[in-house]
């Protein structure tokens, strides 16, 4: 396990979950040792679990990258009440100046700081339609917050009382999702009601196939052709697909 959280430059060791900013969660496959100017550096090898790519972090650099371990239950309480805020008076100056306060924000790493931003721009969003950049934004942080292993972290930002259907919608498609941010979704008696988030269901192989075979009996006879011939998704959903097709020419 890493050093504890709150210490201004965590340790890691071979194996360990870390959360690199603007990337997400990693695993420290190595350390390697290298030359650099004439000096001898050590560098964590992080590999990005999303996507498997390969970032070199200088040791002595972990704390102003913002490398960061995964928080515990007494910072994800922290998380919560962030998000929840509602007295909070967003600042009223351009749009350039917050974007660069909250590019800052985000490049710290800090959960908390990412979580500040996502709350400031639900509250701006509630005042106004928010520009291409701001939605840009909003998107980067909640992202970030999705991103991240803790699944308490992942529950506070879809159970954000200021979450939209579109955005639920977005988070139903994603390829990142874990299984309980899903479920969540999928309890959720309005979002369900939607059809494309439902067919987001179907098609995200996170989701849980006694789910996923529900909602399909929702799903179009197009829909069904299509994961029928599709190769993305699990054999039991296409075969249940072209079975569901074959009963329908058949009635």
């Amino acid at each position: 396990m890493p050093a504890s959280f709150g210490q201004s430059a965590p340790i890691f060791k071979v194996g360990d979950k870390a959360v690199y900013p603007g990337q997400g969660v990693g695993e420290v496959m190595g350390i390697e040792h290298k030359e650099v100017a004439g000096q001898r550096q050590s560098f964590y090898v992080l590999r990005i679990l999303e996507n498997g790519m390969k970032i070199m972090i200088p040791m002595n650099k972990v704390g102003s990258v913002g490398l960061r371990e995964i928080i515990g239950e007494k910072e994800v309480r922290r998380v919560y009440s962030i998000l929840r805020e509602k007295e909070v008076s967003v600042d009223s100056t351009t749009w350039n100046r917050r974007y660069r306060e909250y590019m800052e924000k985000i490049k710290t790493g800090s959960v908390f700081e990412i979580a500040e931003v996502l709350r400031d721009l639900y509250l701006l969003k509630g005042d106004k339609d928010l520009s291409f950049g701001e939605r840009k934004m909003l998107d980067t942080a909640r992202s970030l917050l999705i991103k991240d292993s803790n699944k308490l972290v992942n529950s506070a930002v879809v159970k954000n009382p200021r979450i939209t259907e579109p955005e639920i919608l977005t988070i139903a498609k994603s390829v990142i999702q874990n299984e309980e941010i899903l479920r969540i979704i999928c309890q959720n008696k309005e979002w369900i009601k939607n059809p494309s988030i439902r067919k987001a269901l179907v098609l995200n192989n996170k989701t849980p196939l006694p789910v996923a075979i529900r909602f399909m009996g929702f799903l179009t006879e197009k829909d069904l052709l299509g994961m029928a011939k599709s190769r993305n998704i699990s054999s039991v959903l296409a075969n249940n697909a072209r079975r569901m097709v074959s009963n329908k020419k058949k009635s």
